[in-house]
């Protein structure tokens, strides 16, 4: 069964995409007029992660050959770079004790705030009661996924990776059993020239060019407090792009049953492509905004 067929209402990407722009949320989801142009960033972190899991990548790189393909049929240099990190990164001993114990790309659902969510797992270990999340990226310094663990408002404004890793967490505790504490959340940066592993005995360093960092995701009490704060965010969310509290959820559902006109960013490739009128930004107002 695939992702698409299991029943669910909201997914970590939706909820993401919703919050920041509820227009191009409900033209991909609700209306399907909008499908996001792949990019060869996107390409190569699903065949990554179809290598990690131990699957045939060759349907990837026919589907986006495009994008992971230079002139004269050989790869882009990132795409290179991506395919020896990969054979680095599958010959790990930790990696290698990891595919033959922990169940790979597990669709699990679990009801939060009313609305049933998709959480689709790299790997889990229900016995170990470990969950792990694979992040591949080509440059470290722009890595938006790296746990930043401080608030910065709601969970509307902020769509931080450790709601994300509470909403599995959630997932997980809903249909393995255990309490929220029991279990370990952990995420695998990695890149062409580092792997960041929160998993306890990780990759040892010097297992991968040029080093390796380890950092255990042990501070359950930051977990607690973020799907505390999530849940107080569907209740009420006091900042978003709603430009006023709304009810996270309901609006949401409100938006796709047709109650509510979905509010647009105006900055964002659909609402650009679908304004009625071209806005021609001068180099000073983009200065300004930023």
């Amino acid at each position: 069964m695939s992702r698409q067929d299991i029943q669910h209402d909201m997914s970590w990407s939706a909820f993401r995409m919703g919050n920041e722009c509820p227009a191009a949320w409900h033209a991909k989801y609700v209306t399907h007029l909008y499908r996001p142009a792949p990019s060869e960033a996107m390409a190569i972190g699903v065949w990554f992660h179809a290598v990690a899991a131990g699957e045939d990548p060759a349907p990837i790189e026919a589907q986006f050959s495009e994008y992971l393909t230079a002139k004269a049929g050989k790869p882009t240099a990132k795409f290179q770079a991506a395919q020896e990190c990969a054979e680095r990164f599958v010959a790990l001993p930790y990696h290698q004790v990891m595919a033959k114990t922990y169940e790979s790309e597990v669709a699990l659902t679990v009801n939060l705030g009313g609305a049933d969510w998709l959480c689709y797992l790299d790997r889990i270990d229900p016995v170990r009661k470990m969950i792990v999340d694979y992040k591949y990226t080509g440059d470290l310094d722009r890595e938006q996924w790296v746990p930043r663990l401080k608030m910065r408002g709601n969970m509307v404004a902020s769509g931080h990776y450790a709601y994300q890793l509470a909403v599995y967490r959630a997932a997980a505790v809903k249909v393995h059993g255990g309490e929220p504490r029991e279990w370990m959340m952990a995420d695998m940066l990695i890149s062409p020239v580092k792997l960041t592993a929160t998993v306890a005995g990780g990759p040892p360093p010097g297992s991968i060019v040029p080093r390796v960092e380890t950092f255990v995701y042990a501070n359950h009490h930051l977990l607690d407090r973020y799907e505390d704060h999530m849940a107080e965010s569907w209740t009420m969310a006091k900042r978003s792009i709603f430009r006023e509290p709304v009810q996270t959820i309901p609006a949401f559902k409100a938006m796709r049953d047709g109650e509510i006109e979905p509010p647009r960013c105006g900055s964002c490739d659909w609402c650009v492509a679908t304004q009625a009128e071209p806005v021609v930004r001068t180099y000073r107002e983009d200065q300004e905004a930023d």
